[in-house]
């Protein structure tokens, strides 16, 4: 499945082929699209790396995520990302949050609505210039 290309240039070493990044790509893509129409805290529990780069990313933020998370939709396929919304009980429009993993680059994009940032909404993203719509469209 994976293919290596090597270089005889004085100097190179072996490098990766557009086909190998492909197939890591369509292999991270895969295991993740099983959470297709299931619950985010079931990805969440499953999937600890995710959960890992969600507390780099979110920073201090971090602990706002789980409880406007608490009530939740499940996970859709919308454009080429897995996305994910939910908000806090009884909070709706008020604490919420929203997160999205766009799968052909496997990047986390996350925005965040509450009481902390004055009711407004901060967006976080591991590519801020590739902010897919979702995301970068909520109100």
């Amino acid at each position: 499945k994976y293919r290596f290309e090597l270089s005889i240039a004085k100097g190179d070493d072996q490098t990766e082929s557009a086909v190998t990044k492909q197939a890591a790509v369509s292999e991270s893509a895969q295991r993740l699209q099983k959470y297709i129409g299931k619950y985010p805290r079931e990805m969440f529990k499953n999937e600890p790396a995710i959960m890992k780069r969600l507390k780099v990313l979110l920073g201090k933020d971090y602990n706002l995520l789980e409880p406007n998370m608490d009530v939740q939709g499940p996970i859709q396929l919308e454009e080429g990302g897995l996305v994910m919304e939910g908000n806090a009980q009884h909070a709706g429009g008020v604490e919420d949050a929203y997160l999205e993993i766009t799968l052909l680059d496997d990047r986390l994009h996350c925005a965040i609505r509450s009481g902390d940032f004055g009711g407004k909404l901060k967006r976080f993203s591991e590519d801020p210039q590739n902010m897919p719509a979702f995301i970068r469209e909520i109100e």
